[in-house]
């Protein structure tokens, strides 16, 4: 079993079901691919750890929520000398509503999570 939570299921209907946007804040980038018979929606996570991700699929919507947390080396810092001149990369909480192009088969979905990029596949429900 994953790491993190992935719900193909109509238990979080009601929790799932947001008008197109997201939560405030930055939003990690996603890109939504047809292959065959598949929807691929990959999405950009980077300080992302997988037990802090929750998959919901509808069937046609998919929501991503976690959190990110700073990466790299800035703790091997001393505070009182971190100066940051550019800071592009959130951290924190997201919430990310993916509107998807046709409705999709949620119960044969599968996700994997690997070097920081999620990847959700969905096929094509032809009903």
């Amino acid at each position: 079993m994953s790491p993190f939570t992935i719900v193909f299921s109509q238990a979080l209907v009601a929790t799932a079901t947001v008008p197109d946007g997201d939560a405030a804040g930055s939003l990690p980038s996603v890109d939504v691919l047809e292959s065959g018979p598949w929807l691929l929606v990959t999405v950009d996570l980077p300080g992302a750890r997988p037990e802090g991700l929750r998959v919901t699929c509808l069937p046609d919507v998919l929501v991503v929520d976690g959190t990110t947390e700073q990466s790299g080396d800035v703790t091997m810092v001393p505070a009182a000398i971190q100066r940051f001149h550019v800071v592009e990369r959130s951290t924190g909480s997201f919430r990310r509503v993916v509107r998807l192009p046709c409705r999709v088969d949620r119960e044969r979905g599968h996700a994997c999570f690997r070097d920081g990029v999620l990847t959700v596949s969905l096929p094509r429900a032809f009903r």
